[in-house]
Formats: structure tokens, C-alpha cells, sequence
């Protein structure tokens, strides 16, 4: 088909996503979307679902998700038995349907395989939470209910991924869903996370910005942006325990200023010597924060990207991640940032120590950051490399004709008649 008449005939694409997600994979859902916006021809709009269960669905699934998780490790439910989800999945109109994270949203796992029959179907794997489950949930695990668990779960994304364009925001990613055999194929692609026009534009000075804060301009300033400013218990997969151990070391060797953007930071310790500054909700608050910060810290065990340390890159500031996953394809060591030893508190400090002792080689650290952002991360960028893509679900969806076409009993009052788009 004629790539021309192809994009003249993609006119719409509805992006979904879980309504329970929140951090960094809704904020990066909603970058892809406005990206998308701004492409020629292309209408992009996104909307968030959740389940709407029955009276009887929320007493059973209060007692079975407790079942559920404890015995296998994650919501079985959730895959292949019936769960009420928003009824707007019916009235559903767009000519490509883009999937982000759907966890928890009450669109099971067996449903996005029927959604490609009736729409070509983008699904963009934000993070490693379906995966690497085995990997989460202690790797070589000897409970057995929970490894059949795993295979079943590999099983439906396989079937779920088979007619879809899956992309990964990292090589890395997508690496490790061949590894766990979960999706595999031609239909594979890698896009980075875009990030917002707002910080390749952030105009202030760095002076200006820490004055602004109530920062010294004289003395060197290092930033830890998450979700969670702070965590004790649960997920530490920022690194929180690392940072506890490594910046008192570092304090030991540098006078500098250390602050913790994010929410609940309340049980920051006070060993870190940390100010801690609650977000605005505005772009424009983080983007100058970075652009303060001599450098900016990324301590995660894993991260499928790594969407602050990208912004921090397109406001020019260089930064200092753990030697793992996506992180290495955002930070080049030596030229953009540095690397550390993985949950290695003294390798921390002492790269640490490296950037602030040598302000004039973080500066060109920067600027290197800042060029590499331009020009892989920028919306126009991205946006252009999603537009390919869609063109290949298009493609790929009217191939399959008639055999797309499913089976009327098995979808509710028969609402899912593939449509053509002429």
C-alpha cells in the first residue's frame, strides 16, 4: 500500500493507559501523545481506564488478588477470567489504538489480542513489571506455584503481542523480553521516551534558578528526582538504601548541597542533609531544578529508560547513574556522566567526588548531554519514529483481511466489527 494514502487514511490515534498508573509511565504516556499531536495529518488524544467492577466483583476480588498475589505473585485475574472494565472501551473510535501500561486497569491481557482485530494496534512496553517478573520476584524462586504462575502469564502476553507493533523504550528492554521468551518476532521496536519541549527550552540562568530556591550559587548542588521522594518499606528499586549509605561518605570529602525532589519526603533521613522540595506539578519546576543541579542522580536497580536522567540531559545537566539496563543507553560514561558500580555506595561516592572536584569537565559533560537530547529525545524526533510505526500496525492490520475479523459471540452486544478506514 501506498505509504501516502496510508498516512492520509491514519487520522486518529487513541492513546490508553491504566488510570491507577501514576510517576513516571503516565507522565511518559502523555509526552508520547502530545508528541504525536504535533505530527502532520495526525489527530493524538489519550484517556485513562479502570475497572468498574459489580458489588459481588469487589467483595470476590478483595479476598481473590490477596489469593492471587500471595500464591503466584501476581494478579491471575487480571489475564483470563471475566472482569467488568470502563464501558468506554466499546465506544472506542480512532484509526490506530495505542496501548501503554495497562496494568490494574481492568482490560485483561486476553482482550488486547481481540482489540487487534478490530484496530491496528500499538503497544509501547513502558517498564519491566510483566518482563522481568521472574526477575522481581527473586530470581531462581523455588516456589512453584509462582514459576507456573510466570509461564502462564508469558503465555498471554505472547498471544496478546502476536498481532500488535510492541516497542520498547530501550534496547535493553527489549532485550530482556526475548530473553524471557515474552514477546519475539518482526514486530519488535525500540523508541525513546521523548521528553517535553519544556526543557529544551528552559531559559533561566543557573544563578537565577538557585537563588529562586534559596540555594548557594558558590556552592555545588546535586539532585535526586522521584516519584517518591522517599521510601522505607515496599519498592526500593530507586536506590533509597544506597543513597542513605553513599551521601554521608561523599559529605565526608565534598562540602555540597543536596536536595530530593518529590512527593512524600517526610521520612528523608536526616543524616542526608537533604532539602526537600515538593513538586508543583509543573514541567517547568523540574526542568529549572535540573538546570540548577551540577549534577543530576540516578540510583535505580532498574529502569526501562530512565525519563529523568533524559530531561536532566536536555536541560544540560550531566548525570551520575548506576552502571545497569537503560541507564547505559541514556548516560555515555565519561562524555555525558558517569557511571557507577550498581548498588556500590563507596564506587557512588567516588565517582560523586569525581564530577565535584572537576566543575570544568561536568560542564563539557553537559554540554555533550544537552547536543545527545537534541537529537534523539526531541518530540519532533520521536514523534516521527511513532509515526512509522503506526504506519506498520496500518499495514500490517489490513494484511491480515478477513482473518482479522473475529468472532461476533465473543465480544458483548457484537460491538466489535472491524472497521475500515477509506
Amino acid at each position: 500500500m501506498n505509504t501516502r494514502n496510508m498516512r492520509r487514511e491514519l487520522r486518529t490515534v487513541l492513546h490508553v493507559q491504566s488510570k491507577t498508573i501514576g510517576s513516571g509511565a503516565a507522565i511518559a504516556a502523555n509526552t508520547i501523545s502530545q508528541a504525536v499531536q504535533a505530527c502532520r495529518g495526525l489527530e493524538s488524544s489519550i484517556i485513562s481506564i479502570e475497572r468498574r467492577p459489580s458489588q459481588f466483583e469487589v467483595f470476590w476480588s478483595a479476598i481473590r488478588y490477596r489469593i492471587e498475589r500471595r500464591l503466584l505473585g501476581w494478579g491471575l485475574s487480571e489475564t483470563i477470567t471475566p472482569i467488568s472494565f470502563s464501558p468506554e472501551v466499546e465506544q472506542w473510535r480512532a484509526s490506530v489504538l495505542h496501548l501503554h501500561n495497562i496494568y490494574d486497569s481492568g482490560l485483561r491481557i486476553e482482550e488486547i489480542s481481540r482489540l487487534s482485530m478490530r484496530f491496528p494496534l500499538v503497544w509501547t512496553i513502558h517498564d519491566g513489571r510483566w518482563i522481568r517478573w521472574d526477575h522481581s520476584h527473586k530470581e531462581g524462586t523455588k516456589n512453584l506455584l509462582k514459576k507456573f504462575g510466570w509461564r502462564i502469564l508469558r503465555s498471554r502476553l505472547r498471544k496478546a503481542g502476536k498481532h500488535s507493533e510492541i516497542v520498547y523504550p530501550s534496547e535493553w528492554l527489549r532485550q530482556e523480553a526475548i530473553r524471557n521468551k515474552i514477546f519475539e518476532g518482526k514486530n519488535q521496536n525500540v523508541i525513546p521516551t521523548p521528553v517535553a519541549l519544556e526543557f529544551f527550552q528552559a531559559g533561566r540562568s543557573r544563578d537565577a534558578i538557585r537563588k529562586r530556591h534559596e540555594f548557594s550559587v558558590s556552592v555545588p548542588l546535586v539532585l535526586f528526582v522521584a516519584w517518591k521522594a522517599w521510601k522505607t518499606e515496599g519498592d526500593l528499586n530507586k536506590g533509597y538504601d544506597l543513597l542513605e549509605e553513599a551521601i554521608p561518605k561523599l559529605r565526608l570529602l565534598h562540602h555540597f548541597q543536596f536536595a530530593i525532589l518529590g512527593h512524600d519526603g517526610d521520612k528523608i533521613p536526616r543524616s542526608l542533609g537533604a532539602k526537600w522540595i515538593c513538586p508543583d506539578g509543573t514541567l517547568s519546576q523540574v526542568a529549572d531544578l535540573m538546570k540548577a543541579a551540577d549534577f543530576v542522580v540516578g540510583a535505580s536497580k532498574q529502569e526501562g529508560l530512565g525519563n529523568v536522567i533524559q530531561e536532566a540531559h536536555a536541560v544540560g545537566t550531566p548525570a551520575l547513574v548506576s552502571r545497569s539496563t537503560g541507564y547505559l543507553e541514556i548516560v555515555d560514561d565519561g562524555i555525558t556522566g558517569l557511571h557507577f558500580d550498581t548498588g556500590d555506595a563507596a564506587d557512588f561516592a567516588s565517582k560523586a567526588s569525581k564530577l565535584l572536584a572537576s566543575p570544568g569537565e561536568t560542564q563539557v559533560m553537559g554540554a555533550n548531554a544537552a547536543k545527545k537530547a537534541l537529537m534523539l529525545w526531541h518530540p519532533t524526533i520521536v514523534a516521527g519514529r511513532y509515526q512509522q510505526v503506526y504506519d506498520k500496525a496500518y499495514e500490517r492490520w489490513k494484511k491480515r483481511g478477513p482473518e482479522a475479523k473475529p468472532d461476533q459471540t465473543r465480544f458483548r452486544n457484537g460491538s466489535a466489527k472491524r472497521r475500515t478506514w477509506s
